[in-house]
């Protein structure tokens, strides 16, 4: 058994068939290492598949695609299932649409269910459930 770093993507070989993917790759359905996508922050190596993409990508089909902000139900939209949104990025959650929303750029915490503001950073307090310069 011998242990090469990233040889085709193959970290560990037996012979002449690799036993284990270097880090980052996978093994496809033919058992040969293809890399993840750059984009892709969690890859489940068992499916095959991208589960969570970086900031500005959705999962679309199992790979990372760049978010079109010019189509207003793409964003925010962190995990997609048949086209249908999944999961807010972070600092967005559901509406009663299940749409993507921002939350305000003044709270620190919110309620994920609605939106509303928990706290806020320093210099606001919550009013009604929203972040609003300290008058004190």
């Amino acid at each position: 058994m011998t242990q090469l770093n990233n040889y085709f993507g193959c970290k560990v070989w037996s012979e002449d068939s690799c036993l284990q993917c270097s880090d980052r790759y996978y093994f496809n359905k033919n058992g040969i290492c293809c890399e993840v996508q750059g984009t892709c922050e969690q890859f489940n190596t068992k499916e095959g598949i991208c589960e969570k993409c970086y900031e500005g990508y959705s999962v679309v089909d199992g790979k990372c695609a760049k978010v079109d902000k010019s189509t207003s139900n793409n964003v925010g939209c962190a995990q997609w299932k048949d086209g249908v949104c999944t999961q807010c990025s972070k600092r967005w959650f559901f509406n009663a649409d299940n749409v993507c929303v921002e939350v305000s750029d003044l709270c620190s915490s919110w309620d994920q269910s609605t939106g509303k503001c928990t706290e806020c950073y320093y210099g606001s307090v919550v009013t009604d459930g929203k972040c609003v310069a300290n008058q004190d």
